[in-house]
């Protein structure tokens, strides 16, 4: 592979062997280096494949954005990606670094942003919010910024968009429709759920796929 653009001491843009365009990760891979040279294999730790216009904006988010919260999200992608079982794209490397960076500069300025949604995301996917929870653990010792719980909840979303691919509206229409389907059933049956029992966790893993499947046709 060659260098198609130096993004910084770290970072390359370049194209694979099948011509894909790519990224690619690695201490010190760009150094000294410019257009056309071959890149170290030796030296690369990461490669990104991106598609359908992803590259530029990882590109314009790399101008304007320290390398320190693509490299979180990616810590947090990998955790992810080893405690789900799945494999995540490199789209979600995007989004929450661009995420990250605002909601950091946000808490610097004391701008609070709820999360509307954190309960039903805490009962839905509790694995994905347990992410959440490292992932606000990772920031904190990358950079010294402890966010608030409700960013573990955003980070949680941001993991379930990549692992469904549904795209960031429907995750959180899904999560919506699951979360106005239970309290239909509350209301009914004039109950009220204990999220935290097995009995209500078997119901919102139903719903969770039911609204999944009316969403996606």
């Amino acid at each position: 592979m060659k260098v198609v653009r130096v993004l910084n001491n770290n970072i390359v843009a370049t194209f694979t062997e099948d011509n894909q365009e790519a990224i690619v990760q690695g201490a010190g891979i760009g150094f000294q280096k410019k257009k056309g040279d071959e890149i170290d294999p030796n030296k690369i730790e990461k490669v990104f494949i991106f598609k359908d216009g992803e590259k530029i904006k990882f590109e314009r988010l790399m101008e304007d954005i320290p390398i320190a919260f693509f490299q979180i999200s990616q810590k947090i992608a990998d955790v992810a990606s080893k405690k789900l079982n799945i494999q995540l794209n490199s789209k979600v490397i995007i989004s929450l670094t661009d995420h990250l960076c605002f909601a950091v500069e946000r808490k610097k300025q004391g701008i609070s942003l709820p999360n509307l949604m954190l309960t039903e995301v805490k009962a839905l996917y509790p694995n994905e919010y347990l992410i959440g929870i490292e992932g606000l653990k990772i920031i904190e010792d990358e950079i010294g910024v402890q966010l608030d719980e409700d960013e573990a909840g955003y980070i949680a979303i941001h993991i379930i968009n990549a692992e469904l691919n549904v795209g960031s509206e429907n995750t959180v229409r899904l999560i919506k429709l699951a979360k106005e389907i239970m309290k239909i059933i509350e209301e009914h049956f004039n109950i009220e759920f204990e999220v935290n029992t097995l009995k209500s966790s078997r119901l919102l893993t139903h719903l969770k796929f039911l609204a999944r499947r009316i969403l996606m046709n």
